[in-house]
């Protein structure tokens, strides 16, 4: 009974050592805030996924049951508007109603009695972790700011896109959207502009989304779904319409 209770001891030990207050991110990048995982970190309760930026999460306590191991912890998010990713708490609200986004993760318990395997499956306290599986637009970032490795975005065009100047003219807007403010900026009161390229195609959609200054907190993303939603006359040259390389900035401002 002693050993038992040791190595009970030890196990819960180790477990905070491991999770509390340590910089960790889903690797699954899951929206939800309640998440349910079986003994070998495989997602139990199905759920969306969302940002990276959007994605970390901070653990304030832990609590071993005799059939799973119950996480309560806070989701934190990224600013990438400087030199190097900067983890902030994610509230929502604003005002006296402002208030931390609180998450709970159940972890079934493995018969050997090691949440190492699932721990592994879930979590990483590593950026580079999550790199591989971010979408293409992400991509450049993350070779050059997390892996700084060379980086060369791939074109799904039989022509390489042109690029906008001299006998290639600007494509026009039509319409524009305004972005979606995540809630999580607004409640932070983080503003700041990101800036998108793409591939205008000559059906004169956009494609091949590239984050080239990017915000985080979701704004990103909110951009790139606004740009979606735009309406572009096409790119020409010498009267013949092509694919064009173009960017657009949008500012995300609070008033």
């Amino acid at each position: 009974m002693a050993a038992s209770s040791a190595s009970a001891d030890a196990n819960k030990t180790y477990l905070k050592d491991r999770l509390i207050k340590q910089p960790l991110y889903l690797r699954g990048m899951w929206v939800a805030d309640d998440l349910h995982f079986d003994e070998k970190g495989h997602l139990l309760t199905p759920a969306a996924t969302t940002s990276f930026t959007l994605s970390g999460i901070e653990i304030r306590k832990l609590e071993t049951k005799s059939d799973h191991l119950q996480l309560t912890g806070r989701r934190v998010g990224l600013e990438l508007d400087g030199t190097s990713p900067k983890r902030v708490v994610l509230t929502l609200g604003t005002g006296i109603l402002r208030k931390e986004e609180e998450m709970h993760v159940e972890i079934d318990h493995p018969a050997s009695g090691d949440y190492s395997d699932a721990l592994d499956a879930i979590f990483t306290s590593k950026l580079e972790d999550l790199a591989p599986a971010l979408p293409s637009w992400w991509q450049d970032y993350a070779a050059k700011q997390i892996l700084h490795v060379p980086y060369t975005a791939p074109f799904h065009f039989g022509e390489h896109p042109r690029d906008v100047g001299g006998d290639v003219t600007e494509p026009l807007v039509v319409k524009s959207v305004n972005p979606d403010f995540t809630p999580y900026a607004k409640s932070l009161q983080y503003k700041g502009t990101v800036q998108v390229e793409f591939t205008l195609g000559k059906n004169a959609k956009p494609v091949d989304f590239v984050v080239v200054k990017p915000l985080g907190l979701g704004l990103d993303e909110a951009a790139i779904e606004a740009i979606k939603a735009y309406v572009f006359g096409p790119a020409t040259l010498h009267g013949k319409i092509v694919a064009a390389r173009i960017a657009i900035e949008t500012n995300f401002q609070i008033y």
